[in-house]
């Protein structure tokens, strides 16, 4: 029988397997690459929400702030159904918007209360300096 020598080296792959090596790492890149973009989109978005945060201080408008904020107020309402929609269709869409509405009931309930506390501490203030009339004198109405 004839000497035969066999040699194995570690680290070299099939012809096979070096294409799904090279699959793995173009995976990683696109991974990476997402994970940079999210990152990105990520401090863009708190760079705006700062600045739109902070109209009212860097101009001075606090009417315009107001407006701004209900904007985007909306806009992050339609986005939310809108992802919503995206993730599980009509009826990711639906429970989105149930979601929204359940926000701003609990909102218009806090306001709510929050004008009834303002008038009672208003009254009480009135009361306390003796200003009890509507008018704002100490004695009767006329």
């Amino acid at each position: 029988m004839p000497n035969v020598r066999i040699r194995i080296e570690k680290g070299q792959e099939a012809g096979g397997d070096a294409q799904q090596g090279q699959e793995k790492t173009e995976t990683k890149n696109v991974a990476t690459q997402t994970f940079f973009a999210h990152q990105m989109l990520g401090t863009a978005k708190q760079i705006v929400r700062y600045q739109a945060s902070n109209v009212g201080n860097f101009t001075g408008n606090y009417i315009k702030q107001e407006q701004i904020n209900q904007t985007l107020d909306v806009l992050g309402d339609a986005s939310t159904i809108a992802l919503g929609f995206a993730a599980k269709g009509p009826i990711g869409a639906v429970f989105a918007t149930i979601g929204i509405g359940t926000k701003h009931v609990l909102k218009a309930i806090s306001d709510a209360r929050q004008d009834e506390l303002r008038e009672r501490d208003r009254l009480l203030v009135m009361e306390r300096s003796g200003n009890s009339t509507r008018n704002g004198s100490r004695g009767t109405e006329n």
